[in-house]
């Protein structure tokens, strides 16, 4: 039976691949809606494409760099969901490995690490704040998974 630490982080692992597939499905669905193939109502729809207009009209962005940018987002997003979710197959069949975790990882610090270099850039403190949070809460996460052994949380209960 695995002990209670290799459950919280597989639990972890887990968490985030969930996260950026939903992430990913909700900007998916936001791209649909911009190119009208899906309705305009379209509930699930992240918002994100209308965010990007809205904080880099100061610098006046054509509009198709603006899709060129939110198609790599959502590529990148594509990328970090892959590598997660083969991170958790892994993580249940063998334990947290780094050859696995470290890849997911640094895709999903590397995304939230750009955020907020162009958060900063177009000056949008608010939404700094929120990806570095992000990017915080990854870095814990991986920094629990890699110090923190196995056996320390073992169940000794028996």
């Amino acid at each position: 039976m695995p002990s209670n630490c290799r459950m919280i982080k597989s639990g972890l692992i887990c968490f985030w691949a969930t996260w950026f597939s939903v992430v990913l499905a909700s900007n998916v669905c936001d791209a649909l809606v911009q190119l009208a193939t899906l309705p305009a109502t379209w509930p699930f729809a992240s918002g994100n494409y209308a965010a990007i207009v809205k904080v880099t009209a100061r610098y006046a962005v054509p509009s198709a760099v603006l899709g060129v940018l939110f198609l790599s987002v959502i590529l990148w997003e594509g990328i970090g969901t892959v590598l997660f979710w083969r991170a958790v197959v892994v993580a249940r069949r063998a334990g947290c490995r780094g050859d696995t975790v470290y890849p997911a990882f640094g895709c999903g610090l590397a995304l939230m690490a750009a955020f907020v270099i162009t958060d900063e850039f177009c000056i949008v403190y608010d939404l700094e704040a929120s990806h570095l949070r992000l990017f915080i809460a990854m870095l814990v996460s991986l920094l629990f998974i890699e110090l923190v052994p196995d056996e320390r949380c073992a169940d000794t209960a028996n």
